[in-house]
């Protein structure tokens, strides 16, 4: 008679709940060849590593069964019912070797692939960057074109002309100022050294050499006048204006004078200098000015020394009556510092004891 194990046994059952491997078997994963994309041909291959053969599981070591003290006897569920209790309840599903060596394959294959995708796009990437900023730099570094150049010329000379334009207003001003207080009716005798009123006529002494090498003024005034081409060599005295309004003159014909509202040698504007033609006598300091042309130079000398050389500009012959006192207080050039001379011209009118007319001579400083 054979010996039958049914479900019922309790060896059966224990084998049933805790099955083992055969120590001879050993599971070998297949890893299957992951896609690549065309930048990944440079990435290193990763490859599971063999598994070792598992060493054979240690014998079952026999149960002992313990002795329990009797206790109540409990009403012990049927073998059927428990075996279906046991076969109903969930047990944990664990994944195949192999597909976990594949995700571990995988996991740690991705971060590679992501790395040399990294450097393609940066090394993609840069090259953009570098031509963007080559044009950037390109474009900061373009030369002006040639429009540019002359709109900002233009402007430059713009406002150049503007400036000489103020400049020369506020010369302008300043001259009829003078000329205005020149027309006057005032006596200015206070503000002279020395002058004639028209009322006497100039001393024609002619003046000690001891006498010109004494002379003294301030250090900003005119001390001396040399015209080389005409041989004058004279003082320079101040003079204003006569109580009739007139342009006062020295009180000797050997004598200059500069006009004590106009400007002061070497500053801007005109500096305005007179003196006689002649006497009844004897010719005066200024008696060859008309002779004096374009060209010409005309020395000043300060009272400090400084020598101020002048070119003559023009030569001009007025009316007696018709004399232009804005042309004589304002410098020939515009903004520039000036020199005007002036004297009796024409022939003597016996009946007004005057000229007929008023020779003027416009100089500009040389710079």
């Amino acid at each position: 008679m054979s010996h039958r194990v049914t479900l019922d046994n309790v060896d059966m059952r224990a084998r049933l709940r805790s099955h083992r491997p055969a120590a001879e078997y050993v599971h070998r994963p297949v890893l299957k060849p992951s896609r690549q994309l065309m930048q990944d041909v440079n990435a290193p291959v990763h490859r599971s590593p063999v598994q070792p053969r598992p060493a054979p599981p240690a014998p079952i070591a026999p149960r002992t069964v313990a002795t329990v003290p009797a206790a109540a006897p409990k009403p012990q569920p049927s073998p059927k019912a428990s075996l279906q209790k046991a076969l109903a309840a969930p047990r944990p599903v664990a994944a195949p070797a192999h597909q976990k060596h594949a995700a571990a394959a995988a996991a740690a294959h991705k971060p590679e692939r992501s790395k040399v995708l990294m450097r393609q796009a940066i090394a993609q990437a840069l090259p953009a960057q570098v031509e963007q900023a080559k044009s950037s730099q390109k474009r900061f570094k373009l030369k002006p074109s040639r429009s540019t150049v002359l709109t900002t010329m233009a402007v430059v000379v713009f406002v150049a002309g503007i400036t000489v334009s103020i400049a020369g207003f506020h010369t302008n001003n300043v001259a009829q100022a003078e000329v205005k207080k020149a027309s006057q009716k005032t006596d200015s005798g206070a503000a002279t050294t020395t002058g004639s009123d028209g009322s006497a006529a100039p001393s024609t002494t002619p003046i000690a050499q001891n006498t010109l090498a004494n002379y003294h003024v301030a250090a900003d005034l005119a001390r001396y006048i040399r015209i080389p081409k005409i041989g004058v060599y004279a003082r320079v005295l101040q003079v204003g204006v006569t109580s009739s309004g007139a342009l006062a003159t020295p009180s000797n014909v050997f004598d200059t004078a500069w006009y004590t509202g106009s400007a002061k040698p070497g500053q801007p504007g005109a500096t305005l200098i007179d003196g006689h033609v002649s006497s009844w006598t004897s010719h005066g300091v200024f008696y060859n000015i008309k002779n004096l042309t374009a060209g010409d130079s005309i020395e000043i000398e300060r009272g400090d020394g400084t020598k101020l050389e002048y070119t003559v500009a023009k030569t001009v012959a007025y009316d007696a009556k018709h004399v232009d006192m804005g042309a004589l207080m304002t410098p020939v050039t515009t903004g520039e510092s000036g020199l005007n001379l002036i004297t009796c011209g024409g022939k003597y009118d016996s009946k007004s004891g005057e000229f007929t007319q008023r020779i003027a001579v416009f100089a500009t400083l040389n710079n």
